[in-house]
């Protein structure tokens, strides 16, 4: 895995973990942190133990954001969600002069 991460392969993806909250899970989630992945959005319905993993995730360098619910049922959902905090937070950060904005707004990007 880390030689995936040194050829830049990760670079801007986000990497979607179900069953987070799971041993193999978990597992899944801090191998691939320690692998230069650059945000994991963890999905399960243990929130405690999901929030527990997104600080040893962030530890490792890596973003995290916690998905609770059904990842077949809610799909959409999921989408959604992953869009709005990875890649519209990553557009609004890349435009000129968004330096002084926070990284935890989490408005929609004006066009």
């Amino acid at each position: 895995m880390a030689a995936v991460a040194d050829h830049g392969v990760l670079d801007g993806v986000v990497t979607v973990v179900t069953n987070a909250d799971a041993p193999r899970g978990r597992a899944v989630a801090l191998a691939l942190a320690a692998a230069g992945t650059p945000a994991l959005m963890l999905c399960g319905d243990d929130g405690a133990c999901l929030g527990a993993l997104a600080a040893e995730v962030e530890a490792l360098g890596a973003q995290a954001a916690l998905f609770l619910g059904d990842v077949e049922r809610d799909a959409s959902e999921l989408i959604e969600m992953t869009r709005e905090l990875f890649l519209a937070r990553t557009l609004r950060s890349a435009r000129p002069g968004s330096a002084a904005r926070s990284e935890h707004t989490d408005s929609p990007p004006s066009a």
